[in-house]
């Protein structure tokens, strides 16, 4: 196998290598995607629960505040029944009424904090219902990524592995500098091994070469079996290695 096909089938690898890394990075984000989705889940239902305590609180206010009414009413009428005068009985008789308008609207208020709070109780279940449902979905999302993202790492390490021994074979003398220029410039571009097929352009960054360069990479490509004999031929603009 020449330099050339040494290179490229070592970038192949990479390439694997590189699709590996990006799950092995990527399943957790997904996992942590699915945990946020829950935890909407909980806030929606926290704050139902906030809000059902909110309407339990006015309906116990406005009830202790009609009963209050009530009580004040029956002492107005107590002493409705011991005063002497007319006017005095008509002085507690308005007074009355206007405890049982008072009470009237405590206990309209109660009753529409009671109809809240039979909505919202409804609204709790179905949110519990639901984060139920979800987190069971989660959990077993969670176990296959969990169970992707092993055999993710595992595949990857053994891609490095077979990397390691497809970068060994071009650490001889004479193929040593062809291996140290890809490994610099992998770390900026990748791809970064290029065979020019049709044309003079680099297929990396589509700017076109001088004819010389051409030339380089035809004279490479008839040396590739005596790698002491080439040149390293890379693009004048973004540095890729050029074959023909």
């Amino acid at each position: 196998m020449s330099v050339i096909d040494e290179l490229l089938d070592l970038q192949e690898q990479d390439s694997v290598i590189k699709s590996l890394e990006k799950q092995v990075h990527d399943i957790p984000k997904r996992r942590k995607l699915e945990q946020e989705k829950l935890d909407d889940y909980r806030r929606e239902l926290e704050q139902a629960r906030e809000t059902l305590e909110k309407a339990q609180r006015v309906e116990a206010a406005s009830r202790m505040d009609a009963e209050t009414q009530e009580a004040q009413i029956a002492k107005y009428e107590k002493q409705r029944q011991e005063v002497k005068t007319n006017n005095e009985y008509a002085a507690l008789g308005r007074q009355i009424e206007s405890c049982r308008r008072v009470k009237a609207e405590y206990e309209e208020r109660a009753e529409r904090a009671r109809a809240h709070i039979a909505d919202v109780q409804e609204s709790i279940g179905l949110f519990e219902a639901r984060l139920a449902e979800e987190s069971a979905s989660v959990e077993a999302y969670a176990d296959e990524l969990r169970a992707q993202l092993v055999e993710a790492q595992e595949k990857l390490l053994a891609a490095q592995e077979v990397r390691d021994g497809k970068a060994k074979a071009l650490q001889t003398p004479e193929k040593r500098r062809f291996l140290d220029y890809y490994d610099r410039l992998r770390k900026k571009y990748f791809p970064v091994v290029f065979r020019v097929r049709e044309g003079n352009g680099c297929p990396g960054c589509h700017m076109v070469l001088p004819a010389s360069k051409m030339q380089q990479a035809q004279r490479n490509a008839k040396l590739a079996d005596t790698p002491d004999k080439m040149d390293v031929v890379a693009c004048d603009y973004c540095g890729r290695l050029i074959f023909k």
